[in-house]
């Protein structure tokens, strides 16, 4: 399995995220019970670039 950082560089290699995608990385951020810190700043820079409208969420 990809650490967090690999799905989110690779989303951001993308520039876009779909269901699939998420769901796999919802999994692997709630997987433990604790979000410690690196994923809280992957989770930050992820959202950062997609409010930024640099990534694109496929339905």
């Amino acid at each position: 399995m990809s650490s967090i950082k690999e799905m989110v560089d690779k989303i951001i290699e993308d520039a876009v995220i779909d269901k699939e995608e998420y769901a796999q990385l919802m999994k692997s951020f709630h997987e433990d019970g604790k979000i410690d810190s690196e994923e809280k700043e992957e989770i930050g820079r992820l959202y950062t670039l997609i409010k930024e409208g640099k990534i694109t969420i496929e339905e």
